[in-house]
């Protein structure tokens, strides 16, 4: 497989390149541990939204990472506090020159303030724990030094030996990437976590001018929040497979485009409002959506209030701003129930294929899979969510 470090094109427009450059990166994460920090503070300080019980919000691992990174801040403070208290103890200059401005905090016992105080100071601890985390492109031998080397323990000189047999597993967990050596000057997103989705657009919401003067689009999720380059997003990589480039009236392949057909492709996804949101709005691709009833019932809600149903139906949402309104699409396709959907939908899709495969088989027929692919999808579809539908109610 080729790897193309920073997937530009010489025979493409200026401006193709999907990746940030440093100092744009650098700038970013400047901006976003300013914002996570103010987030931060507001746990601390327990006001604003992040009253007791905010956590909920979020998923139970990054419950855990919050509890973590708390009792961490805590016991800073504590050991900060136990120094100054035993005068018996050596005395640290460096130390003292460090955290000493922060002192006064401990001796009138403000320990939210000093955590608060001690988090901006130290704002590189964000990055080091992997809070925000910047994602860079390597030369493919770079990648796989060091993937062997990280996940392996092996010298330098074993590395070199193993190259070719790393190939098959590259690249490896984003968040091995970010420590990675400073000399990339590619980044291909950068990721906060720990953001509950519903305190999005408090915390993020007045930054969204400053982004856009980045040239960079911030998705939120879930649990976190996600900057990749304008204009950027997973319909991108779709877009180039699906493209054919011609040159002096031919079409040929250029490293991987022409590769895919969408005629038989289908993409899953379960935020075709924010994160899946250029994926989905491919009109070509079948899209189902896994996404959570609810969440779609509220967004909907908000839809039919704001707007007319015929304008949403008539407006392409990817040129209207509008919130995507999954009923007036004809490629996208609900089934909901996040990952169990997505089994239910793969299990039905699979099997159907394969039984049609041998219906045609069996009458001497040849199964042409352009033909009978996007069907079997819109079935599929229909059959779990109704299924899914069923079972709901059954439960009432």
């Amino acid at each position: 497989i080729e790897y193309v470090p920073d997937y530009s094109d010489p025979t493409l427009p200026a401006g193709t390149d999907t990746c940030m450059r440093s100092g744009t990166l650098e700038r970013l994460r400047e901006l976003v541990v300013d914002i996570f920090i103010n987030l931060a503070s507001d746990v601390i300080h327990k006001r604003g939204p992040m009253q007791p019980g905010w956590e909920a919000q979020l998923s139970s691992r990054y419950q855990v990472m919050w509890r973590s990174f708390l009792k961490y801040l805590t016991k800073r403070y504590e050991d900060r506090g136990q120094y100054l208290a035993d005068l018996t103890r050596p005395r640290k200059p460096e130390y003292d020159e460090k955290w000493g401005h922060l002192d006064p905090l401990i001796k009138e016992g403000k320990r939210a303030e000093w955590m608060e105080q001690y988090l901006r100071t130290k704002r590189h601890l964000l990055v080091k724990v992997g809070i925000v985390r910047q994602e860079a492109l390597r030369t493919p031998e770079e990648l796989k030094e060091f993937v062997w080397l990280k996940t392996s323990g092996h010298s330098e000189e074993a590395a070199h030996e193993t190259k070719p047999v790393l190939c098959d597993s590259l690249p490896h967990h984003s968040s091995d990437l970010q420590f990675l050596p400073e000399s990339a000057t590619r980044y291909a997103q950068l990721i906060v976590v720990g953001v509950p989705l519903k305190l999005y657009n408090h915390y993020f919401g007045p930054y969204h001018t400053a982004f856009a003067e980045l040239g960079v689009h911030p998705i939120a999720q879930p649990n976190s929040v996600v900057f990749s380059k304008l204009n950027i997003g997973k319909g991108t990589t779709v877009n180039y497979l699906d493209s054919r480039l011609k040159l002096h009236g031919e079409v040929y392949h250029d490293r991987f485009r022409g590769m895919v057909n969408l005629a038989t492709s289908v993409a899953l996804g379960d935020n075709p409002n924010t994160a899946d949101r250029d994926l989905a709005l491919i009109p070509n691709l079948p899209f189902v959506s896994v996404e959570r009833a609810a969440q779609r019932s509220a967004r909907h809600e908000l839809l039919d209030a704001t707007w007319p149903r015929s304008d949403a139906a008539s407006s392409h949402p990817s040129s209207t701003g509008l919130p995507v309104d999954d009923r007036a699409i004809p490629n996208i396709h609900f089934t909901g129930n996040e990952e169990d959907g997505c089994a239910m939908f793969l299990t039905e899709f699979m099997d159907r294929l394969e039984a049609e495969h041998n219906r045609l088989l069996g009458a001497g027929r040849v199964c042409s899979l352009p033909q009978v692919f996007g069907p079997t999808v819109v079935a599929a579809a229909e059959y779990v969510r109704l299924a899914q539908e069923a079972r709901h109610a059954s439960k009432l």
